[in-house]
């Protein structure tokens, strides 16, 4: 049997910290899928694996998958895949006003998306 993860129904049962649950929230019965939680915009989404430890300090870590939307205009501060003469990177996206970085190997840089989550297993 093959099952869809995103589009799985999963009980959600409110918020936690570090005390006690909240016996109120226990009787949660709204349920939430991944798919309305992480891809709001499942059309213009797609999965990317991160492959570096660039953005370690971000935490997100090699092996992490970025959900990537398509075509979003990016903000200052958004983390970003792009791709700097055909290679793909992923990067913290900078303040569009700032110095331009002197890289005098980057002859090509396009945007290929804003990372709007990032999901992570832990084994």
């Amino acid at each position: 049997m093959i099952v869809d993860a995103l589009a799985l129904r999963l009980p959600h049962r409110g918020t936690v910290s570090a005390g006690w649950p909240s016996p109120a929230e226990e009787e949660l019965n709204d349920t939430l899928t991944f798919e309305e939680w992480l891809v709001p915009r499942k059309d213009r989404s797609c999965l990317i694996t991160v492959a570096t430890s660039a953005l370690r300090t971000e935490g997100i870590l090699p092996g992490d998958i970025a959900i990537m939307e398509r075509g979003r205009t990016p903000r200052p501060g958004n983390i970003v895949v792009a791709a700097i003469n055909g290679s793909p990177i992923i990067r913290r996206f900078a303040r569009p006003h700032a110095p331009p970085r002197t890289d005098d190997t980057a002859s090509e840089v396009r945007l290929l998306g804003v990372v709007t989550a990032i999901i992570r297993r832990y084994r």
